[in-house]
């Protein structure tokens, strides 16, 4: 009844990471929409404060999150055992490889609605199998923006790719740069670590109504996914600083990350997004047969051993070019270099340069 009700012809099962406002209300929406079987993970317990927009009520306080699930399938429908669900009350973050490769296996979407930095870092670590996708959701910027992040086959590209990828838009996309800006100036003032209320989400004063906004835009593509139409990218869902809705973007990644060995630094990689790949090409091809060159803009992680490349400019000013060599001039002085400076609030980094060989390509 409620798939018929809604319109909703799915019936694949799905694994709901973070049971917190924002994935108690996608929890909401899958369970109205009739999906048969959802996995809820998450270890926190339900506090005061995550009232005001959690879809747990005051007889849900102090008890797991995920419990609210139990509840949520005996008022919704007449027949709650038929809903299928499972409630995990452990840390994903240290989710065990075997425990986490059975999770793919038995649901094939992954919703990661964490919040949590650690737990981005260990799904991008994950061998997920081909047929597993894992759709990351996050609400930025005060509630301004919010980001949904769809994995490629066998987690290429990863979460932390996309993230990256998100950034780089920053010189184009004026809601990210406004998000990227604002941490930039919030610094270790904000208002987050103040509150010190111990929320996942990077942002603690927000009302209900802007979780569920954003919610309801990532929705469609959540269904997508469940129906095996898996588009590789990331859509973002902007407000303005009244709420008010502005849009809905989709900036399609464009493949798999291109990952690459360090040959001098033994476990590291270097992945480089397909716009970078491409930017790469075009700018040695523009350049014929002298060599030519240029700095990398992105992201690190020690821990993952990863270097994430998703910028790169052009030969800056100052730099002595012949078929044979190149002598790089001073980074930061192209207009490509001083967008990402302005525009993306230090969030990417210059991580390295990049030079042609005419007749093999770039390196």
């Amino acid at each position: 009844m409620l798939a018929f009700t809604s319109g909703v012809s799915v019936d694949a099962p799905v694994a709901l990471l973070g049971y917190g406002a924002l994935g108690s209300c996608i929890a909401d929406f899958l369970l109205r929409a009739g999906i048969p079987k959802i996995a809820a993970i998450d270890n926190d317990d339900l506090a005061p404060h995550n009232l005001a927009r959690h879809s747990g009520t005051v007889r849900d306080l102090y008890a797991l999150k995920v419990a609210h699930l139990d509840e949520l399938a005996g008022r919704v429908t007449f027949f709650p055992d038929e809903i299928r669900r499972t409630l995990g009350d452990f840390d994903i973050a240290n989710l065990p490889d075997e425990e986490l490769g059975k999770l793919a296996e038995g649901y094939g979407l992954i919703i990661d609605a964490t919040a949590d930095e650690r737990v981005r870092r260990r799904l991008a670590r994950a061998a997920l199998p081909s047929t597993t996708r894992l759709v990351r959701v996050e609400i930025f910027d005060g509630g301004r923006l919010g980001a949904l992040f769809v994995t490629g086959p066998e987690n290429s590209p990863n979460p932390i790719d996309l993230y990256y990828a998100l950034c780089a838009q920053a010189v184009e996309h004026q809601a990210v740069e406004n998000w990227l800006r604002g941490e930039q100036a919030a610094g270790t003032s904000s208002e987050e670590l103040v509150l010190g209320m111990g929320c996942a989400s990077a942002t603690t004063r927000m009302p209900k109504y802007t979780v569920t906004q954003h919610a309801s835009a990532f929705m469609p593509k959540v269904m997508t996914a469940l129906n095996g139409e898996i588009e590789v990218g990331i859509g973002i869902n902007s407000l303005g600083q009244d709420g008010m809705p502005l849009g809905w973007h989709w900036f399609d990644y464009g493949g798999a990350a291109t990952v690459l060995e360090a040959a001098d630094a033994p476990g590291w990689q270097v992945r480089l997004s397909p716009d970078a790949a491409q930017r790469l090409t075009a700018l040695r091809v523009g350049h014929g047969a002298n060599e030519t060159g240029g700095y990398l803009y992105g992201g690190y992680d020690f821990a993952l051993k990863q270097l994430y490349v998703v910028a790169v400019s052009d030969v800056p000013p100052g730099t002595k070019q012949s078929a044979a060599a190149i002598d790089l001039g001073p980074a930061g002085r192209t207009r490509f270099e001083r967008q990402i400076e302005r525009r993306a609030g230090g969030k990417l980094a210059r991580i390295g340069t990049w030079h042609s060989h005419p007749r093999s390509g770039p390196g």
